[in-house]
């Protein structure tokens, strides 16, 4: 699971009016129509709805805007992209944390990001393993189960994959009936990760000499 970006943010658009913090951030996320009349009520809304965010939880493969307070009645917000602040159409430096409200995952009314699921299948991690990605021993069980997968599976399917018999030696046990028949045998083939077509036709092969 991650943050994806829905709009893009570009400092170019981005808008530099003094006291239109709101609008300015607003363009340049490319949103033409805005909804709330400051920086506050666009915050107060996005609190109320769940989508203000704590700032220790501010994502860093995304834009997104955040909401500062300030002593103005109509507080501010600038934008954080992936390690840089912006406002007002120019970089910036950070502001002091202790005085931000959050984060948000609209922009005056706008979806900016939207949490997706990323999560690779286990076959795909299984093979990732294979090929040396996610380490070896201790580390890689680690390294899995903090992403969030079954490491106790994801090891078995590598073992499947790794034992895994040629087409060939899998068409002469279809012959020998040890695959079944019909639909039965074509459900137990791809289930093991064979493809049926294939080893149907080193069978029809097999057979036709």
């Amino acid at each position: 699971m991650a943050w994806q970006q829905v709009k893009q943010f570009n400092i170019n658009k981005m808008g530099k009016k003094a006291g239109w913090c709101l609008q300015n951030v607003r363009l340049g996320f490319g949103i033409t129509s805005g909804k709330y009349p400051s920086a506050k009520a666009d915050m107060q809304a996005q609190s109320k709805n769940g989508t203000l965010h704590h700032i220790a939880t501010l994502p860093q493969n995304v834009a997104v805007p955040v909401y500062v307070d300030t002593t103005s009645v109509y507080e501010h917000v600038v934008v954080y992209d992936r390690g840089t602040w912006y406002g007002d159409g120019v970089k910036i430096n950070a502001p002091n944390l202790k005085y931000v409200f959050g984060w948000g995952e609209f922009c005056d009314g706008a979806r900016v990001v939207e949490w997706v699921n990323t999560k690779k299948s286990n076959e795909e991690i299984a093979k990732e393993v294979i090929n040396g990605k996610w380490g070896n021993g201790e580390t890689r069980k680690q390294r899995l189960t903090k992403a969030g997968y079954n490491y106790n599976l994801i090891q078995k399917l590598v073992n499947q994959m790794l034992t895994k018999k040629s087409n060939e030696t899998i068409a002469k046990e279809v012959i020998m009936s040890m695959w079944g028949n019909g639909s039965e045998r074509k459900r137990r083939l791809e289930n093991a990760g064979y493809n049926y077509t294939t080893i149907q036709s080193i069978v029809n092969r097999m057979l036709a000499k």
